[in-house]
């Protein structure tokens, strides 16, 4: 996979960062399995089948500021009703 290691890099560090600042919960898992499975893959580049026509190169390389986020905590249970049938 071609893609500039310091994108990458940024965002895997832009992760670490949020990681630290935020409380632990029941996501923490979920999100740490996908930035593992980013760390591992990266990019997608339009040389993979299923992104041939998506240069994702813009976002990558896009500098995003994070907004402000308030304390308000979103549990489990409220989600319930929106999942979808098994």
């Amino acid at each position: 996979m071609i893609q500039t290691t310091s994108s990458k890099d940024a965002w895997l560090a832009d992760f670490e960062q949020s990681e630290a600042k935020s409380p632990g919960d029941w996501l923490r898992p979920t999100r740490k399995s996908a930035i593992a499975a980013f760390a591992k893959l990266g990019f997608p580049t339009t040389r993979e089948e299923d992104w041939r026509f998506t240069n994702v190169a813009p976002i990558a390389n896009t500098i995003f500021d994070r907004a402000e986020q308030p304390e308000a905590r979103v549990e489990r249970t409220e989600l319930a009703e929106f999942r979808f049938a098994e």
